[in-house]
């Protein structure tokens, strides 16, 4: 999807952080995602940047550097499902890639359902999708394509 040697992807995600590695190219890569340092409140302020629609984010992947966040306290929360903590980290990854990989936003990858593009068109959603076969509740850690 977005050019990396599958033989080279190791995903090592957990609540308490973890990384993402491959080769793109012959090139080494790490993305790390950061589950401590940011809260929820944090995340949100920073995804609404330059927006004007609500947003309601655990996770974000940030302009520049190789580190995307979760939201401490939905990382840490015992009743979060282990599968949105996932979730949430390979979404980030896929909007990480996408910016890392691809120059031209139009080419970015989209979910295949039209109402998981509907609801969040990036390439997070694309790789969410391929990877879980839909969009994954944060509440429920439950995977739909058209709720």
């Amino acid at each position: 999807m977005f050019g990396v040697d599958e033989a080279t992807a190791n995903f090592e995600g957990t609540r308490s952080g973890g990384s993402f590695t491959g080769t793109r190219k012959g090139k080494a890569f790490k993305v790390d995602f950061d589950t401590t340092s940011k809260s929820r409140r944090a995340v949100n302020r920073l995804a609404r940047q330059g927006r004007t629609e609500h947003v309601n984010a655990v996770g974000i992947a940030l302009a520049g550097g190789w580190t995307v966040y979760v939201a401490s306290e939905f990382a840490s929360d015992p009743n979060t499902p282990d599968v949105s903590v996932t979730a949430v980290q390979v979404h980030e990854l896929g909007n990480k890639l996408a910016e890392k990989f691809i120059r031209n936003r139009a080419r970015f990858p989209k979910a295949e359902s039209k109402w998981l593009r509907k609801f969040d068109s990036d390439a997070g959603m694309a790789l969410e999708e391929c990877v879980f076969g839909g969009g994954v509740s944060t509440n429920t850690g439950r995977v739909t394509t058209n709720p």
